[in-house]
């Protein structure tokens, strides 16, 4: 019976791989878009470089800061983007099957989820990772490789489950949508997204140092470039599995209290 269910939801992820394979030109567009932020991100860094007529900015050359934000889109290409549709499906009652097997929906979206990871790291995040070695060559030893795959792998979990207690949310909150916009804008500037966490004054580097989201974007990305070594690279998998289980914790009891609140009052 177990494996019953989880080869329907087999089925379910191979059915969103082939929708997605449909669109060619949706491909094409997702792909142009990834790599429109780090070409951006390098004509300004260049510039930075340029004015300072320096060749390194706290031991960052600009060919280190050029692999990075290339690793970045190709990491937030991969990044699952499903507290939206959960938003959507919890609005429109496309969550009733959880009043009766609250586990079903859950388990569809992860593996949807999922899904949508493999698709998009086949065809957008090492075609990226691809091109930035044929032009910078740009290589890691098969110790830092297998790192930065860990890297990546830690970057969908936590991303999976801040997901998942967003969308969740919208259980106890009429709105949430602003509230999922806030998560962006907070990964985007303590996750790495926008300037590399080792950039930044001590004073918030110090912060951004016990977070989790440096693991969404900077963790991989800076494993990638060099940013920073393998052996401090195994230090940080202490605090990510730290916040691999908090998170983990706390996902789940957004989930639980989810499902109470459905038992108590309905959806």
């Amino acid at each position: 019976m177990h494996q019953n269910m989880i080869g329907k939801y087999l089925v379910h992820a191979r059915f969103i791989i082939k929708r997605r394979l449909a669109f060619k030109l949706d491909m094409a567009l997702l792909f142009g878009l990834q790599i429109i932020s780090p070409i951006i991100m390098l004509f300004v860094w260049s510039a930075v470089y340029l004015a300072t007529q320096t060749n390194s900015i706290n031991n960052f050359t600009l060919l280190q800061i050029a692999t990075y934000f290339f690793v970045v889109a190709a990491v937030n290409s991969m990044a699952p983007d499903i507290s939206w549709g959960i938003l959507g499906d919890i609005k429109t009652g496309g969550t009733f099957s959880v009043m009766t097997k609250p586990l079903s929906y859950l388990k569809s979206v992860v593996f949807a989820g999922s899904a949508n990871f493999v698709f998009d790291a086949m065809t957008i995040g090492a075609p990226i990772l691809i091109l930035l070695y044929i032009f910078t060559g740009t290589a890691l030893s098969a110790y830092s490789f297998a790192l930065f795959l860990l890297a990546v792998l830690i970057a969908f979990a936590l991303g999976m489950m801040f997901n998942i207690i967003l969308g969740y949310l919208a259980f106890f909150i009429v709105e949430t949508a602003g509230v999922i916009n806030i998560y962006y804008f907070t990964i985007d500037f303590f996750g790495g997204w926008l300037v590399p966490l080792n950039l930044f004054p001590q004073y918030i580097s110090s912060i951004t140092s016990v977070l989790p989201f440096q693991f969404l974007y900077y963790f991989p990305a800076a494993i990638f470039s060099h940013a920073i070594t393998s052996a401090q690279a195994i230090g940080l998998l202490s605090v990510a599995a730290f916040w691999l289980v908090a998170i983990g914790i706390l996902t789940w009891g957004v989930v639980f209290a989810a499902k109470r609140h459905v038992d108590a009052v309905g959806v």
